[in-house]
């Protein structure tokens, strides 16, 4: 852990991890005096112990979807309609997961109406206001729009495997594109994870090389009588709406109302 004498905070994406856990370890885990599933809560459970011990935080924070409609339901009805059903066993796993929170200490942040990322978003940039660094644990590749000076990503990709996100790590690895320009190539080339649109007939090259001459949709759109070749122009004309309406769907909201005391997480 760099900084030693600085404060470090570790804010977890619940669900996410929990997610790959569950669909990571193939095999049922069950217990032997309640014949519960428990992959789910076990792989949480070494992944949790994994990272405090590797990056000793001195706050932590974890975050949980609610299962009701987000705002972004309410812009976009389609929004992550092409999700299946998750399996009961896999939603049991999260209240053993907050047992575990509760049993570390751990702060539980969740909220109606908004997702996990956007908690994140929010007691991430709040960490930064108060001059915390910040490590988010999550296999989601959403939040690397929040890397920054002082949050980075830890990016778990399962079997206990993770690789950090800072500033460099994400131009390198979108060719040159900034962690804040992410929510811009989204609002092009969609989502499919999530049902964002984006502008159909564009893909991630087309988008990167637009982002980069442009530097975001709206200038791109300030001076679409310059886009080549033809073709593109025509698609972003045709669709500015689902461009601009994608953007707004993939930007994490950093504004939640949320009660955040450092002195207590």
């Amino acid at each position: 852990m760099e900084e030693n004498n600085k404060k470090h905070l570790l804010i977890i994406d619940g669900h996410a991890l929990v997610h790959r856990s569950f669909h990571g370890i193939r095999r049922p885990m069950i217990t032997r005096s309640s014949g519960q599933e428990v992959r789910g809560a076990y792989g949480f459970l070494n992944t949790l112990i994994k990272t405090i011990r590797e990056w000793e935080p001195t706050h932590i924070a974890l975050t949980f979807d609610t299962p009701k409609p987000t705002f972004r339901h309410e812009q976009y009805a389609e929004y992550k309609s092409n999700r299946t059903k998750s399996e009961p066993e896999l939603i049991q796993q999260f209240s053993i997961v907050k047992e575990i929170a509760d049993a570390f200490d751990i702060t539980v942040f969740e909220l109606s109406g908004y997702e996990a990322d956007d908690l994140i978003g929010t007691i991430s940039l709040n960490a930064e206001q108060n001059n915390i660094n910040t490590y988010i644990l999550t296999g989601d590749s959403d939040t690397l729009q929040l890397v920054s000076k002082n949050t980075k990503v830890i990016m778990h990709t399962g079997s206990q495997n993770q690789k950090l996100y800072d500033e460099i790590a994400v131009i390198e690895r979108y060719d040159g594109i900034k962690p804040t320009q992410q929510i811009d190539i989204k609002g092009l080339q969609g989502d499919t994870s999530d049902n964002i649109p984006g502008v159909p007939g564009i893909g991630a090259k087309t988008a990167i090389k637009l982002i980069k001459d442009y530097s975001s949709i709206e200038n791109l759109y300030d001076n679409i009588n310059d886009v080549t070749p033809e073709r593109i122009r025509i698609l972003l004309e045709n669709h500015k709406t689902e461009a601009i309406q994608s953007k707004y769907l993939a930007t994490i909201v950093r504004t939640v109302p949320l009660k955040i005391d450092f002195n207590k997480l």
